[in-house]
């Protein structure tokens, strides 16, 4: 869904000329190769079935049941908001650009290259999960659901992919992430609760707003945050370097692109 996004910053870290530094975290290639090919194998199972997914008719529609869910939803299908739905957008897509902040300090900045791929292999995990789930649950967005709602909204094949949130998982994956690595690479700042904080609440007030925009059920995002949230954490902190242990494989950038050194 938004593998666009992750390719460009992806791009813009093998241009950034930095070189590995005193990382917390230990890479090597079986290992690497597995994270990315298991979230980029989720995307490509999600991507498939997304596109063999036929859009909502009328009698999808008319078969659909309120009773069948949570009373928690249920309350939210009248909801419409287009200041909020583009909010969300734009919180969504700068948060994006958080892992670029590691580029304005020396230490983080010479370990860039470690940083950048870990945040390839979160984002790719995070965004298959997300679009593999939205793929096999077909959940249909609060809007179907509003008798007063455009036809064009509830016809469409975006219209079955509520669960999860990909706004709300994917914004809790890059701050979550974001704050994890500030942890690891300043574990003595007395920044840190201010980062845990604004990680945990931009995410929040992402999730909020795709409900009150009518886009997405209070479960969508509970779920969404929870998911993008755990990746974003998890899989630096699988990474740690345990005391002891050096990496075995370096990962540098210049203006030739990223290079994979071995060390034996």
């Amino acid at each position: 869904m938004h593998i666009t996004k992750i390719f460009i910053l992806c791009i813009i870290l093998s241009l950034s000329g930095v070189v590995r530094g005193q990382s917390p975290y230990a890479v090597n290639f079986k290992q690497e190769s597995k994270y990315i090919l298991g979230g980029a194998t989720a995307y490509g199972v999600a991507t498939l079935l997304q596109g063999n997914q036929p859009a909502l008719t009328p009698k999808n529609i008319s078969e659909l049941e309120l009773d069948d869910m949570l009373g928690l939803d249920r309350g939210v299908i009248y909801n419409s908001n287009h200041r909020h739905e583009l909010l969300s957008d734009y919180i969504f897509n700068g948060s994006f650009a958080l892992p670029l902040l590691f580029l304005t300090q020396e230490k983080t900045r010479k370990s860039f290259g470690h940083i950048g791929l870990l945040y390839l292999e979160t984002a790719l995990i995070s965004g298959g999960i997300t679009n593999l789930t939205k793929s096999i649950f077909k959940r249909p967005r609060p809007y179907v659901y509003n008798e007063l709602a455009e036809n064009g909204r509830k016809f469409s094949q975006n219209a079955s992919r509520s669960f999860i949130s990909g706004h709300t998982s994917l914004t809790a994956t890059n701050t979550f992430f974001m704050a994890k690595v500030f942890n690891d690479f300043y574990p003595d700042s007395k920044l840190k609760p201010y980062v845990w904080t604004l990680a945990a609440i931009v995410p929040a007030v992402v999730g909020y707003y795709r409900v009150s925009s009518g886009n997405h059920f209070p479960t969508d995002v509970a779920a969404g945050y929870v998911i993008g949230a755990s990746v974003g954490f998890l899989v630096p902190h699988l990474h740690k370097m345990k005391i002891g242990k050096e990496s075995l494989l370096d990962v540098q950038g210049g203006p030739g692109g990223l290079s994979l050194q071995f060390q034996f």
